[in-house]
């Protein structure tokens, strides 16, 4: 097991994105019912690969935006 990532399913980084920031806090609300709430941040996409977004790869030009490296270097990082 990996500690410390987020994986997300399919993408171009099979392993995974490291968490440089998280936390996680829980309220109750009006009518007691209990809430929570998480902020997650992750290093850049593309920060443990060689190539980086700014580096096109020509392999990649017949995926979908989904599986593309370069897709996902265009946004960097994940914040939840």
């Amino acid at each position: 097991m990996t500690k410390n990532r987020i994986f997300l399913k399919d993408n171009p980084y099979p392993l995974g994105h490291k968490i440089i920031e998280f936390v996680w806090n829980g309220h109750l609300d009006e009518d007691g019912q209990l809430w929570f709430d998480l902020h997650l941040k992750t290093e850049d996409y593309y920060a443990d690969d060689p190539i980086t977004a700014d580096e096109p790869i020509e392999e990649e030009l017949d995926l979908d935006s989904w599986h593309s490296k370069i897709v996902w270097g265009n946004y960097h990082a994940c914040t939840m």
